[in-house]
């Protein structure tokens, strides 16, 4: 049944909604660390091919989860004023927008990767062996897609149970094919790096239908609804509107570790590339709790925010970032003392690991600034106003050009310059991100 969520407690609320996304996104991490470890093993090219491919694997999940997010704020909403028929307009609408955006993102992707690669700064091996992994994910575009969509759905209801059991099955999955696909076995060719993207497309096609049967036999689902609501251009238009910003949001991001990794080669070549890689792997196993806590903000604010519960939605952004802060402080007292040891989990090379070292101890000041910026963009979706998130992602991710040239090049601190330039502009975007964000729940409710 549906989580009443317009009513008691909102710390129980966050924590019943948002833990069980953050084992499964935890679990979602620990999958990407076992591609990691098996690039990895096949070589320093590979390792540093899987981090070069990085921003476009990005551009696949944010196309999906930016969608995802809207299809939840929209569907919360609609939830919280129990409008029904709007829910299924949106949600049949979202599943033809998702579908056919996924399909153009494949078909334009397959000739631009290579390209966007080469503009990295990828060559040789490395360029090759980046190409043939990230082609084979856009063509599971369409599967990432639809899983997002399906559990946006599933979520505004405040069920993240379901995309929790998907994960956790698909890194499990996942330990099997990854072996079997890169070394070869079983009538199979050892398809190296390859092998990681088609272990990683076959388990989203799995998801599809796992998810499908978990939204058609949900008690809130309407068969009847769906198949009554048409295809609606004014639908469409709404879900893009809200989808947009996230996604240029996240793309931009995609921007932005490109940038970060063109600086990372001219400063230290591959292998700092190579250590930022593996050592962003570990900064996102510490975000675990708090990514759950962005998917509970969106939950449980949209609602209250559709039924008109304005000062809970405000208590929601409060009690989620005094929540992330805390899990985020605990987590930087782990890993700056034993950053060394992470590191060397996954590869022994000692350029890589002081590189992924270093980077890791200066991005330690920046750690709780990523809870305030995320929780912030995720009360903006709730609250159905997303377009800032389009300018902070434009800012976080283009003003560090400068800033990485000045402090690496004109103040000759080399990779330094480019990890301390991370920490100044997430610092500055989490002030402006949580000012902004409350000036304006302010301004729609004042009486907060």
């Amino acid at each position: 049944m549906r989580k009443k969520l317009t009513e008691g407690s909102i710390p129980r609320h966050l924590i019943t909604i948002g833990l069980p996304a953050s084992i499964g996104l935890m679990f979602n991490t620990l999958f990407n660390v076992v591609d990691t470890w098996f690039a990895g093993q096949t070589s320093a090219q590979a390792l540093a091919a899987l981090s070069l491919s990085f921003p476009l694997f990005l551009i696949v999940v944010g196309l999906g989860s930016s969608i995802g997010i809207a299809t939840n704020a929209l569907l919360a909403n609609a939830w919280g004023k129990n409008d029904e028929a709007e829910v299924f307009l949106y949600f049949k609408n979202v599943l033809y927008v998702s579908a056919v955006s996924a399909l153009i993102a494949t078909v334009v992707f397959m000739f631009l990767s290579e390209p966007l690669l080469r503009l990295s700064g990828a060559r040789g091996d490395t360029l090759a062996l980046a190409t043939q992994y990230i082609r084979t994910i856009f063509v599971g575009a369409l599967f990432f897609s639809l899983n997002f969509t399906l559990n946006g759905f599933l979520s505004s209801l405040g069920d993240t149970q379901p995309y929790r059991n998907f994960l956790i099955v698909g890194f499990f999955l996942n330990l099997l094919f990854n072996p079997w696909l890169v070394f070869g076995g079983l009538g199979v060719p050892a398809l190296g790096v390859q092998g990681i993207a088609v272990a990683t497309v076959l388990i989203q096609v799995i998801g599809v239908f796992y998810l499908s049967f978990k939204v058609l036999k949900h008690p809130s689902f309407r068969l009847d609804l769906m198949r009554q609501e048409k295809p609606s251009k004014a639908a469409a238009w709404t879900l893009i509107q809200q989808a947009f910003p996230a996604f240029v949001n996240i793309t931009t991001i995609s921007i932005g570790i490109f940038i970060i990794q063109t600086f990372v080669l001219m400063y230290g070549g591959d292998a700092a590339v190579a250590g930022y890689g593996t050592a962003l792997r570990i900064e996102q196993i510490a975000l675990l709790l708090t990514i759950g806590l962005n998917v509970a903000t969106v939950t449980l604010a949209g609602q209250n925010f559709g039924a008109g519960q304005y000062r809970r939605v405000f208590e929601t952004m409060r009690a989620a970032m005094m929540m992330g802060a805390g899990v985020m402080l605990v987590a930087t007292v782990i890993i700056v003392p034993f950053a060394p040891q992470m590191m060397r989990f996954f590869i022994e090379d000692a350029a890589v690991v002081d590189s992924g070292v270093r980077y890791l101890r200066i991005e330690a000041w920046a750690f709780t600034t990523y809870v305030f910026i995320n929780i912030s963009v995720s009360l903006l979706q709730a609250i159905k106003r997303p377009r800032f998130i389009l300018v902070l992602g434009i800012y976080r991710q283009f003003v560090p050009i400068a800033l990485f040239y000045g402090l690496g090049t004109l103040l000759g601190w080399g990779l330094d310059g480019v990890w301390w330039g991370i920490v100044i502009i997430n610092v500055s975007a989490a002030f402006w991100a949580v000012s902004y964000t409350f000036k304006t729940l302010k301004s729609i409710t004042p009486q907060i």
